[in-house]
């Protein structure tokens, strides 16, 4: 059956970012739209062209029928990224910016103040070009409900005009806060701060519902723009996609072979690695070297940040190893004996790649200052949080979870699946519709 002729809501998702562009968030837009049809839906992805050289991840392959992806969401062949956003970073060829490049991004990194141009100096023409792709789609295949995932937070201005121009209700999830950031705003110049928080209650103020994902970035949220815009507020976290993944049992290694603490995604500004790399000074100091313990960090990583190892003579502790596909995280995960998961300063937050570690038999570790995340996990089996400044702490329990290798934990996961995400949001999507 032609796909406009199938007998469900129609649901435009409009998504920057989608696999096989896994790296720049488009996962949980994957995952919802891959269990959508499960709840009722017929979807259309409008998102961004493939960049030249991109690899097909499998996970396109993964969608079912009433999925179609249109990938018009900018020029083709356009970066998908900021060039300079890859600038001072060191990925696991060993490649990096020449030392001047690489100075100037830690600089730019470290001193000036997020949201430079509130919506991104690329972000502005992909969104054009993504409007007018989304009216030959509209006028097409009129869709009952826009899904609008952001970032970008151009989506978030082009979602919101072609809802009020045509009369279609409007949900925006937001991956992470953005005007009330607690990482982002306190560094905002007043002018900034300004034209974020005016384009964000203006989509607000459009759409129909307004998900976060997580209870502490609404209660924030609720805070800043009152009750009336708070009744529009819901909540669904981030989620592990147990029917591509499955439950991870991981292996039992050679007792020969290193302790392997995987960390699995890059560092970042805001999410340095410092306290990481002071632990292993701690584990060096007490005598335990890199041929027994190694820390994989599967992603790119600042340079500024492997200087910071270097200086504290941990450097040979550190692997830094390609970015995983989505679909392959599970054999990842599973030749791994510990899993590490660093969060930032924020409150708002909740590390997604915890939710794939909940859903295996390992030992997880979570520095996070988060008493969400704590909550969340007080119950779960094999789980421990440190602070994100107790580098003491956290060496101290690598050294205890060595002594204690291959100990596995059974934990039940389900709540955390992506089916179950995917139905909550669904049922946002229908009182949408229902209620016009």
């Amino acid at each position: 059956m032609p796909f406009r002729e199938l007998a469900l809501p129609h649901c435009l998702y409009l998504s920057s970012a989608f696999p096989p562009i896994a790296q720049a968030g488009g996962l949980r837009a994957f995952k919802f739209a891959r269990y959508l049809p499960d709840a009722g839906w017929r979807v259309t992805v409008l998102c961004a062209p493939l960049p030249a050289g991109t690899d097909d991840d499998g996970l396109p392959a993964q969608l079912p029928d009433e999925v179609r992806v249109v990938r018009r969401w900018g020029l083709p062949n356009d970066p998908l990224v900021d060039e300079r956003s890859g600038s001072g970073l060191f990925d696991a060829s060993g490649a990096t910016s020449s030392a001047l490049v690489s100075r100037i991004a830690s600089f730019r990194r470290q001193h000036l103040p997020p949201d430079f141009l509130p919506l991104g100096r690329r972000e502005i023409p992909r969104a054009w070009h993504g409007v007018a792709a989304a009216e030959e789609l509209i006028a097409a295949d009129r869709p009952d409900v826009i899904l609008a995932s952001i970032d970008p937070e151009a989506t978030m201005v082009a979602a919101s005009r072609l809802s009020k121009r045509h009369g279609i209700p409007l949900v925006l999830d937001l991956r992470d806060p953005w005007a009330t950031c607690d990482l982002r705003r306190p560094a905002r110049w007043p002018l900034q701060r300004g034209m974020v928080d005016a384009i964000e209650r203006s989509a607000m103020e459009q759409a129909a519902a307004v998900i976060w994902n997580t209870e502490t970035a609404r209660a924030v949220a609720t805070e800043h723009y009152g009750e009336a815009l708070a009744a529009k507020f819901s909540v669904v976290r981030n989620h592990h996609d147990s029917g591509l993944i499955g439950r991870v049992v991981a292996h039992h290694h050679e007792g020969s072979a290193p302790f392997r603490v995987l960390i699995l995604g890059r560092l970042r500004k805001y999410l340095e690695g410092g306290v990481l790399f002071r632990a292993l000074a701690r584990l060096r100091a007490s005598g335990v070297t890199p041929t027994q313990l190694r820390v994989e960090i599967a992603g790119t990583v600042p340079v500024e940040s492997l200087n910071l190892a270097s200086s504290l003579g941990v450097r040979d502790f550190v692997e830094v190893a390609p970015a995983v596909p989505h679909w392959q995280i599970g054999s990842a995960l599973a030749r791994a004996d510990l899993l590490l998961a660093l969060s930032n300063a924020s409150v708002q937050r909740i590390p997604s790649k915890l939710f794939d570690y909940l859903a295996t038999d390992l030992p997880v570790l979570v520095l996070a200052d988060n008493p969400e995340i704590a909550a969340m996990t007080a119950e779960i089996a094999g789980v421990q949080q440190l602070s994100l400044s107790d580098d003491a702490g956290l060496a101290a329990s690598l050294h205890d979870a060595l002594l204690h290798r291959g100990s596995r934990f059974a934990r039940d996961a389900s709540g955390f699946d992506s089916r179950v995400a995917t139905e909550a949001l669904s049922v946002i999507l229908k009182q949408v519709i229902a209620h016009g």
